[in-house]
């Protein structure tokens, strides 16, 4: 399943599973907040979960990443750790609060 989610395809990923095990997977991602697709190939026994990813998830990702990246050396090299501003907040945290804010958006894009 690993190598099939950084795979640049999108192409689908069919699992033959029983229904508790396809409930827990697709519970799994939901609370992961994974842009995955999943439906139930209701063929055979046991049915299958059949798995889709967005064709353009590693690019957003990529983007992701290189924004995380940015945010990290402007972190370590901005300014120095618990800084306050002439606002009265803390440099660090406003941003790590911006990273996780930006982080989350991304996962519901």
């Amino acid at each position: 399943m690993i190598a099939w989610a950084e795979s640049p395809g999108a192409h689908p990923l069919v699992l033959a599973m029983g229904e508790p095990r396809r409930q827990h997977v697709q519970a799994k991602f939901t609370d992961a907040g994974v842009p995955l697709s999943a439906q139930t190939l209701k063929q055979g026994s046991p049915h299958k979960l059949v798995l889709g990813k967005p064709r353009d998830l590693h690019e957003r990702e990529r983007g992701l990443r290189e924004q995380w990246a940015r945010d990290l050396v402007q972190l370590e090299g901005g300014a120095e750790p618990g800084r306050i501003d002439s606002n009265g907040f803390s440099w660090t945290c406003d941003v790590m609060s911006h990273v996780a804010w930006r982080a989350k958006r991304m996962r519901h894009d």
